[in-house]
């Protein structure tokens, strides 16, 4: 079963990959984005630090001017679904 996103404050969420895609959150809204996102890591190695993670996904979601950030990378499961946390910007 996928996680729901839920928020730990009025701002800050934890959400997963899997459920940014299919719910098209934070901006990542079309076709195009929603591939480029899938895309995003898939040619990075599996011992990637976390911060590289993150500010991977923070550069994308800066060049789609998301009003969104992300703070960090909590988990991959055994599918590679990757938990984030998320915080909106305003």
């Amino acid at each position: 079963m996928k996680n729901e996103m839920y928020a730990i404050s009025d701002n800050i969420f934890v959400v997963s990959d899997f459920e940014i895609v299919e719910k098209k959150y934070f901006g990542i809204n079309t076709d195009k984005l929603i591939n480029k996102f899938l895309e995003l890591f898939s040619s990075d190695p599996d011992n990637m630090s976390n911060s590289k993670y993150i500010s991977k996904f923070n550069n994308f979601l800066n060049e789609i001017k998301s009003k969104y950030i992300c703070l960090n990378k909590l988990s991959v499961n055994d599918e590679g679904e990757i938990t984030w946390v998320i915080k909106k910007v305003y």
